[in-house]
């Protein structure tokens, strides 16, 4: 177990941070918003709570980030929408409430993005709202939004620009 990420930040060349598995608790350290070179986060399975900082959109080289199976709360951040390499979003079975960032369609090199809620895990409120119609991501392959609360009907240009077989 690691007991805490003090002093990270002044890791500015590391590339990708594993911390999965390590018991951490409480809010996702700042350091790791300092963390420039950063285009990996494997933080699954801790015990982080509260929500995700604004301070996410800081981690512009980020291509995966994978928080899933921790107790994550509130709104998803637009600033999300502002990491324009990113190529994984894997955030399921946390506690997240709110919408859909619309700012999620920014994301053009996005391949996956899942937001699931596992059966017999539902942590919080759950995500609501319309469902995006994630139109303008011409890479997206894997789409997860199970056991959430999205209500409406699905978008006529859901998913328009998605690779065709």
């Amino acid at each position: 177990n690691v007991p805490s990420l003090e002093g990270i930040e002044s890791a500015q060349r590391l590339e990708y941070l594993h911390i999965t598995d390590c018991q951490l608790e409480g809010n996702i350290p700042d350091e790791i918003y300092s963390l420039a070179s950063l285009r990996g986060l494997f933080a699954n399975y801790n015990f982080f709570t509260g929500p995700i900082s604004t301070r996410i959109g800081e981690l512009t080289k980020l291509t995966e980030l994978y928080l899933y199976e921790n107790d994550l709360t509130g709104q998803l951040p637009d600033e999300i929408g502002s990491l324009d390499k990113l190529k994984v979003l894997a955030l399921s079975d946390n506690a997240f409430s709110g919408t859909i960032p619309q700012t999620l369609n920014n994301l053009e090199d996005l391949e996956i993005v899942s937001l699931e809620r596992g059966l017999g895990k539902e942590k919080g409120e759950g995500i609501s709202g319309a469902l995006p119609s994630l139109s303008e991501l011409p890479s997206l392959t894997q789409v997860y939004f199970q056991n959430q609360k999205l209500d409406g009907e699905i978008p006529d240009d859901f998913l328009a620009s998605a690779p065709k077989d």
